[in-house]
């Protein structure tokens, strides 16, 4: 329950993080500014990963740690596009521990 409590975590920073940017005027690549947003798929693709591990800790499947794991390399690489931004990134990082 706790892996699943903590990928639940991660997947509301990246909300949060999402409404922080937008509202500070902050365009990670992965949003874009705000007159030129990226495509709804590139948007997603921070979530994707996240979302998979949840609903496999969901489905109870043996290898969802494995999928943790990977989930949570793959969802720290975002924040290597945002070198420029360091309080987005960190908040990023911050967010990945959580599920870890």
């Amino acid at each position: 329950m706790a892996f699943i409590a903590g990928w639940v975590g991660v997947l509301g920073g990246f909300g949060a993080i999402w409404q922080a940017c937008r509202i500070a005027g902050i365009a990670p690549w992965w949003l874009g500014p705000e007159t030129n947003m990226r495509s709804v798929f590139v948007i997603a693709l921070p979530f994707i990963a996240p979302l998979l591990t949840v609903l496999a800790g969901f489905a109870g499947v043996r290898w969802a740690c494995h999928l943790g794991i990977v989930a949570s390399l793959v969802t720290a690489s975002f924040a290597l596009g945002d070198l420029h931004f360091p309080d987005s990134r960190q908040s990023r990082r911050s967010s990945v521990c959580a599920g870890c």
